[in-house]
């Protein structure tokens, strides 16, 4: 190689080097900042330097082997042994920083570093040997034919290095963008836009499934997939409501109500306020719940629910969407290398909390829907906020081992996956897995309609319901009476019946791995019921809930498990028709960790043969028929028969006086199935059976189960005899209990009660501090959470600066704290009504009339409409012979 080609090569060598060493510089200073500012700060900007870096990478290394050959051949006659040496030295440099550049970039070869530790190793390598490689080529030229000017190069070097590392620290500091933040009332979802808004941004669901093919196939059998007009039981439903809205208001803005978490997209482009949408064909209303969608959401802007959360368009690698098959490659190299952009950008912490689902999950019917006021409706978020599964409730039946601290744990549960990018190594189980995008819930309904994995998907479905309730025909009453003689049904106990005498058989339906409600979501139109059979030998004697050759339910003798919603004329609720919905006449939910009683009468006939079997089962179908059958006839879709899922069964057999329970190795053990049946009596409205709970709940203690001790202070309590309260209470902190917080929380509403409210507000507080409970803090537990703990030290705290008026420093003290609870307590739930009407009182005390007025109109806005809502009901009562027999306190089923 002559010398003028010699130089040449040498001078765009040391260019690709410059643009290496100030990209290097560049990202190296992003790094170093992050550090600093303890987030991470890899932007667009970060992305476009590091494409170049990797561009520039490739003729550099070319170049370079070329240089080095020529280099080599040049200098080969001469004995400059220093330099030789150090020009070495130097190539080995370079070649060990080519090599761990090349071993950091994943997507090109088929070898990919992707252990954390060593690639952060590596990393370190790549940053290291470079500069190691300066200081050789300083020694190398020095002691070259043409020694470098040191001092001069070195100046510059340094010179240009601040100002790259005060250029990248000038790069990370925010400025205000031109950026507007778009709202869709009575929808809560907001975006944040610099622009018209276009909802292919938001659809990028084949651009996400090259990388995460696992999640993408779960998601495409979802509800979220399926969350819009492509799910013929909503677009039913919302079709009747937008029909509705545009006939009473002229327009469908209303319904933009379902459209912030049903129908994001067409929303959100400005589409869905068009009367004709869908018909038009709009892409989007086939769209659902995107991956972008979700993973685009910036902030959870309060718990209020109906999507109350803040969309962005992402920022995405450079060329992501480029019309280049290479270009997009090149971008895929990026993204596999250097992913932290791409994390940063889609899975922010607030999609690992519960506000995330409850601000979809979480619902409030607005006034401008119904034209009558603000109502709340389906509640995932706040049943497990305040549940014991969560471990913020103080005074829960049940605990688990550990809490659940998000709704992950249940719902998104790890699946198994060595394909999927963003699988990661899970101690559990050992192998690399991903969340379950399926969301798994119990939409069987969504599964068997549209699912294209429709076997595999429903039993995913069906995996999650069963044994999530447990069912217990735990015992028999004489007489067909709430009150008769109660006979426990244990194996190979003796039962005393016979012919021509009446009895109860009595059922215990208990949650047990739910973390909310018990049936939630579409409560007013899922179908769970109670199935009971009995049978004389192979004689069904007597039924309940027996399905009908068409698959109906007879209605009346069934026992079914949902909210019963009526409009304000008493009828009931039947289409899913939100505009219409007045109040509950009835729910049957059960909450988490806690049980109900379902009473079935029946008279033995003449000529019993002794043998008598009961067969219960408790039945599950997403949505009840007539309401799908009607959703498939308006999709012009053929009515099909929806899975049912049997979620738990039990049976027992009563032979001459024999008890045989089947399988009653599965069942709980005597005192915990007693305990589940005294909760569930305990629960019954107008205290209807407390003497019965309290039967129970003593034959609980009697096995020296603590838990029937609380429950008996739970119910003398409720009943306002504290005496005998304060006497079991006294007695449970003498023998000791697991949830000794629930007995600090009734030993603070005794003390307050019988007006030691000192000594209250000492109990309270501590409850407030979960260090003063180590046991409840090592299995993740927080009561500070509780809403019923916070307002009642509110009000306490009130009630005592009301006695202490005299006392102007110890009385503002009191105030104060009051106001802060109070306070707190709006953090977590704003619509509290109670919360709004306490900060009101105390704004009056202080001579804030504004502040109270405020205050005083939130109150009215979310506080129950007792009157209205009991006319409704009155009015149901009258037209629906079901409505009218379930709204008692006690309902008794007949099987005969």
């Amino acid at each position: 190689m002559n010398t003028s080609l010699g130089k040449r090569l040498a001078k765009t060598l040391l260019v690709t080097a410059v643009l290496l060493f100030i990209s290097g510089i560049y990202l190296t200073g992003i790094s170093v900042w992050e550090g600093i500012l303890g987030e991470n700060l890899e932007k667009a900007n970060f992305q476009y330097v590091f494409a170049i870096h990797l561009l520039v990478s490739a003729p550099f290394i070319l170049l370079f082997a070329l240089y080095l050959t020529s280099h080599l051949i040049a200098i080969k006659h001469i004995r400059n042994t220093r330099a030789r040496t150090a020009g070495i030295y130097l190539s080995l440099s370079v070649v060990l920083t080519s090599l761990t550049g090349a071993l950091l970039i994943r997507g090109v070869f088929d070898f990919e570093l992707n252990a954390s530790m060593l690639r952060n190793l590596v990393y370190a390598a790549h940053i290291i040997i470079p500069l190691l490689a300066i200081l050789l080529y300083f020694r190398h030229r020095k002691n070259g034919r043409h020694p470098i000017q040191i001092e001069w190069f070195w100046t510059k070097l340094s010179a240009s290095t601040l100002v790259l590392i005060a250029l990248t620290g000038i790069s990370v500091i925010s400025f205000d963008e031109d950026e507007q933040t778009l709202d869709f009332l009575p929808s809560l979802l907001k975006v944040k836009t610099d622009s018209i808004i276009n909802s292919e941004s938001f659809m990028l669901d084949k651009y996400c499934q090259g990388c995460h093919q696992d999640t993408h196939n779960q998601w495409s059998s979802s509800a979220h997939k399926f969350s819009s007009f492509n799910n013929p039981f909503y677009s039913f439903s919302v079709n009747n409501t937008r029909a509705h809205m545009l006939e009473r208001d002229g327009d469908v803005v209303a319904s933009r109500f379902c459209a912030g978490c049903h129908d994001p997209l067409p929303l959100i482009s400005g589409v869905f306020d068009s009367p004709s949408f869908p018909t038009n064909n709009e892409k989007s209303a086939k769209a659902g719940i995107t991956c972008t969608v979700c993973h685009s959401v910036i902030s959870i802007d309060s718990t209020k629910g109906n999507a109350d959360f803040t969309l962005q368009k992402p920022t995405h690698y450079p060329f992501a969407f480029s019309d280049s098959d290479l270009l997009q490659s090149f971008s895929n190299v990026l993204l596999k290398s250097n992913p932290d952009f791409h994390k940063e950008t889609f899975l922010k912490p607030l999609h690992k909390t519960p506000e995330f689902c409850g601000s979809c999950h979480k619902v409030h019917i607005p006034e401008k829907v119904n034209k009558y006021r603000w109502l709340r409706g389906q509640n995932h978020y706040d049943s497990f906020l305040q549940s014991g599964v969560s471990g913020h409730n103080v005074d829960s039946f049940y605990y688990p081992k550990q809490a659940k601290n998000n709704c992950n744990s249940c719902h998104m549960s790890y699946q198994i996956s060595d394909e999927d990018s963003g699988a990661k190594m899970q101690s559990i189980s050992s192998e690399l897995s991903i969340r379950d995008h399926l969301f798994a819930s119990g939409n069987t309904a969504i599964a068997a309609t549209l699912s294209y994995d429709r076997d595999s998907v429903i039993q995913r479905h069906k995996d999650l319901l069963e044994e999530s309730v447990s069912l217990d025909i735990v015992g028999i009453r004489e007489d067909g009476k709430i009150n008769g003689e109660f006979q426990f049904l244990q194996n190979e106990s003796n039962v005393n019946l016979a012919a021509n005498k009446t009895y109860l058989i009595e059922v215990v339906i208990r949650t047990k791995t739910l973390g909310h409600l018990f049936t939630n979501g579409t409560a007013d139109s899922n179908q769970l019921w109670v199935q009971l059979q009995l049978f004389d030998e192979d004689l069904e004697i007597g039924s309940s809930g027996k399905p009908l050759a068409t698959g109906e339910i007879p209605e009346l003798e069934t026992h079914f498990i949902k909210n019963f919603l009526v409009d304000a004329e008493g009828e009931r609720i039947k289409e899913r028709n939100v505009e219409d919905i007045f109040t509950s006449a009835k729910s049957h939910q059960i909450p988490p960790g806690a049980a109900d009683v379902v009473h079935f009468k029946f008279t033995l006939p003449a000529g019993y043969s002794e043998k008598l079997r009961i067969d219960a089962k408790l039945n599950y179908r997403k949505f009840d028929k007539d309401y799908a059958n009607k959703s498939f006839r308006a999709a012009g879709l053929l009515e099909q028969a929806l899975p049912t899922t049997i979620i738990s069964q039990d049976s027992v057999s009563i032979v001459g006086d024999k008890v045989k329970i089947a399988n009653s190795r599965a069942k709980a053990t005597p005192p915990q199935r007693l305990n589940d049946y005294g909760i569930g009596l305990l629960r019954k409205p107008s205290k209807k059976q407390y003497r019965q709970a309290e039967e129970i709940f003593k034959l609980v203690e009697q096995y020296g189960e603590a838990q029937g001790t609380m429950n008996l202070v739970r119910l003398y309590y409720n009943e306002g005899q504290l005496e005998k309260a304060f006497k079991k209470l006294d007695s449970l902190h003498s023998t000791g209990i697991d949830n000794s917080w629930s007995a600090e929380w009734y030993s603070a509403l005794i003390s307050i009660d019988n007006g030691f409210i000192n000594e209250g507000i000492q109990s309270l507080n501590k409850l407030m501090n979960i260090d003063n409970w180590p046991s409840a803090k090592e299995r993740g537990f927080d009561f500070s959470k509780d809403y019923d703990l916070l307002i009642k030290l509110a009000e306490t705290l009130f009630l005592y600066a009301t006695i202490n008026e005299g006392d102007i420093l110890k009385y503002n003290s009191l105030i104060n704290e009051a106001n802060t609870i109070y306070s707190r307590l709006l953090s977590l739930d704003p619509e509290n009504a109670s919360a709004h009407f306490g900060i009101a009182n105390i704004a009056r005390t202080q001579g804030d009339s504004d502040k109270a007025n405020y205050h005083s109109t939130l109150y009215k806005k979310y506080k129950l409409d007792e009157h209205s809502e009991s006319s409704a009901v009155t009015l149901a009562r009258a037209k629906d012979s079901y409505i009218d027999k379930i709204v008692n306190a006690v309902v008794i089923y007949s099987l005969n």
